[in-house]
């Protein structure tokens, strides 16, 4: 379904904008235990080894795509996504609308447009204080941490 999200909103959005940009993020949660695996060793390249397959290691979040007028590369950057594996059912999405939020620079933000961000996702996210589970104990600063690879950096400390 997500595949075909982009079009869908696009058409629907292009009704009230004739300026329409869009981007794309990927997050998957919090990358320390106990929220990734982190026995046996090769699970941390391949969350999925203990099944017998494979898919890409966790991350926090990830700006895939910065917003960009070209709304059929939104189409193309969801199709090769691949998915990943983490250990609980929540997911860290709130980690990832925050950078969607605060990184205005690198994700493209407009300051004078009107925004929309669309958060999808299979499973609970997970709530404020759930890090103190890993000991992650500082709260989140607002600020941006998104590194040269576009993958937000603080995962494991904020």
């Amino acid at each position: 379904r997500l595949r075909t999200l982009g079009s869908e909103l696009a058409s629907t959005m292009r009704k009230t904008t004739s300026n329409l940009r869009m981007g794309f993020g990927a997050f998957v949660d919090k990358t320390t235990s106990p929220y990734m695996f982190m026995y046996p060793p090769e699970v941390i390249a391949n969350p999925c080894y203990p099944i017998g397959t494979t898919c890409q290691a966790m991350f926090g979040f990830k700006n895939v795509l910065s917003l960009t007028d070209q709304v059929a590369r939104f189409t193309e950057e969801v199709k090769k996504q691949s998915v990943s594996r983490n250990r609980d059912a929540p997911e860290g999405g709130l980690d990832a609308v925050m950078q969607a939020i605060v990184c205005k620079e690198k994700i493209g933000w407009r300051p004078d447009a009107s925004h929309l961000l669309v958060l999808t996702t299979d499973a609970k996210t997970h709530t404020a204080l759930d890090a103190r589970f890993a000991g992650i104990v500082q709260p989140n600063d607002g600020e941006c941490y998104l590194d040269s690879n576009n993958l937000y950096n603080k995962s494991a400390v904020l």
